[in-house]
């Protein structure tokens, strides 16, 4: 059984590339996810964010790096 966890959200910085000792490519990401809420007064509010480090590997690594920078919206499956 697997499972599939989405998230949207935006860059905290820059995304992180390296590449291993076996020549594997990997680019690190930090997203950060809040949501915006309706409170009972009819106020909108956004919720405290949560954040989420994402590694990327690969050939979509070096596209990652190239391409997304701070505050992108991003989504990541």
């Amino acid at each position: 059984m697997t499972s599939t966890i989405a998230v949207e959200g935006n860059l905290t910085a820059e995304p992180k590339f390296n590449v291993t000792n076996t020549g594997k490519a990997v680019a690190n990401l930090r997203i950060a996810v809040s949501s915006r809420r309706k409170g009972r007064d009819g106020e909108y509010f956004d919720s405290p964010p949560l954040f989420y480090d994402v590694a990327i590997w690969g050939p979509s690594a070096e596209n990652v790096a190239e391409s997304l920078h701070t505050g992108d919206r991003v989504l990541v499956t």
